[in-house]
């Protein structure tokens, strides 16, 4: 059986709460029996019953069908309410509750079988059960005049928000950043994919996404100094020795109060496990979007014989992650050693692990194209939703930013006055 948390079915419970309408969508296939958690199986069978009658579900009512088995029935929806993430993914939620229910009962079945039947019946019995449990999921499958209307029905609303990184040429190849995308940026170190994450992440929150940002390398501190300078035209070092001027305080103050606007939630935990970015994001009211800096430091929750392994055990509990909440996960990676940071990447150069490129969704390669000119190439190497290609950048290192160039790197490339640096 696949790893479940049933701290999700307070999730389903909460989401229900919030937004009861919800409830049509999952009538259909989701039981009362399929919540392991007793109060949630209650509430559930409670608003259940209120939709078959054609009742209105009434939050401030549902309290009494839980005053015999607990003292503060109140306390405990309100703790499902907040548990919700989001009221998008209650559909997806309840499918994860309904399939796990549904394995739970073939596992007793099958032990029960074992149990209490003769030899020559406990295969034609167990048979009979794995049909029963095939059948449940094969009744997910939808003909393609459903998929089509759900595709009309996207297209006309606000189902799979399109996030954009803020460069125009960029964007114009990647096609956006959806939820469920497994996004991977990855450079040598020295590159700049930490300044190119906090871009995406300002761009990103700049048109009202709220983005979700775990540095497990630099402390908030340091990503607020990189942030002010970028913003207000302040040299990094100025801030960092405290040698501003009189105009680049006042812009350091205006950086500030205005920075301070953004939709941007920091977690600068240097320990940080998959398991806590998951239970992180599901308290986090409408995140849209997260960044972990980078996965190189990242820890899975089980132990594994080797780190490739691990990193692999990563990058599929992230992408996971990224389908459950219905949001796009955006992670930095570290290119192997044997990569110099002025030579341009390939997909098998994503350190310790193949399953990174097999589980991203897009892949993006930063690298210095121009040393003396601080250029940098970008280069959309996977793109599941779209096409790849290269675009140039400057690297503004003093200012910590990135600014997207009109020229791209082929016709850099067959630049007669360009000078390459094959010795760095």
């Amino acid at each position: 059986m696949t790893h479940y948390d049933p701290s999700l079915e307070k999730c389903v419970i909460g989401a229900l709460c919030i937004n009861p309408q919800a409830m049509e969508k999952i009538a259909t296939f989701l039981k009362p029996e399929d919540f392991e958690i007793k109060a949630c199986s209650v509430l559930y069978g409670t608003m259940l019953d209120k939709f078959i009658h054609s009742e209105p579900i009434d939050v401030a009512l549902l309290p009494q069908c839980l005053v015999d088995m607990m003292e503060n029935p109140q306390k405990y929806i309100a703790e499902c309410m907040i548990e919700a993430p989001t009221t998008r993914n209650v559909v997806l939620h309840a499918h994860v509750v309904h399939d796990a229910a549904n394995e739970r009962r073939l596992r007793d079945d099958v032990y029960e079988i074992f149990d209490s039947s003769e030899n020559d019946v406990i295969a034609t019995s167990i048979m009979q059960k794995c049909q029963d449990f095939l059948e449940d999921k094969i009744s997910r499958t939808s003909t393609m005049f459903d998929v089509m209307n759900e595709a009309c029905d996207n297209l006309s609303s606000d189902v799979g928000i399109r996030i954009d990184t803020g460069f125009p040429r960029l964007d114009g190849i990647l096609k956006g950043i959806y939820g469920g995308n497994l996004v991977i940026i990855g450079a040598r170190p020295g590159v700049g994919k930490s300044a190119f994450g906090l871009d995406l992440a300002e761009s990103a929150a700049r048109k009202g996404h709220k983005a979700v940002y775990f540095s497990l390398e630099m402390l908030r501190d340091e990503l607020a100094e990189r942030y002010i300078c970028k913003r207000g035209n302040i040299p990094l070092d100025h801030i960092i020795d405290k040698t501003m001027t009189d105009d680049e305080v006042m812009r350091f103050a205006q950086s500030c109060a205005e920075l301070s606007q953004l939709p941007i939630i920091i977690n600068d935990s240097p320990d940080v496990t998959v398991q806590q970015i998951r239970a992180q994001a599901r308290i986090i009211p409408d995140a849209e979007i997260i960044f972990v800096d980078h996965i190189g430091l990242l820890r899975a929750s089980g132990k594994y014989q080797n780190r490739n392994l691990e990193l692999g055990a990563i990058s599929r509990e992230l992408k996971n992650l990224a389908t459950e909440l219905r949001i796009p996960i955006v992670v930095l990676a570290q290119l192997n050693r044997g990569k110099e940071e002025n030579q341009e990447p390939q997909l098998n150069d994503l350190r310790d692990s193949g399953e990174l490129e097999q589980n991203a969704s897009k892949v993006i390669f930063l690298w210095k194209l121009d040393v003396e000119n601080n250029i940098r190439g970008c280069k959309v190497a996977k793109n599941r939703r779209g096409k790849t290609g290269t675009v140039q950048m400057n690297f503004e290192g003093e200012y910590q930013r990135f600014v997207e160039r009109s020229e791209d790197v082929e016709s850099y490339n067959s630049r007669k006055d360009r000078v390459v640096y094959d010795d760095l």
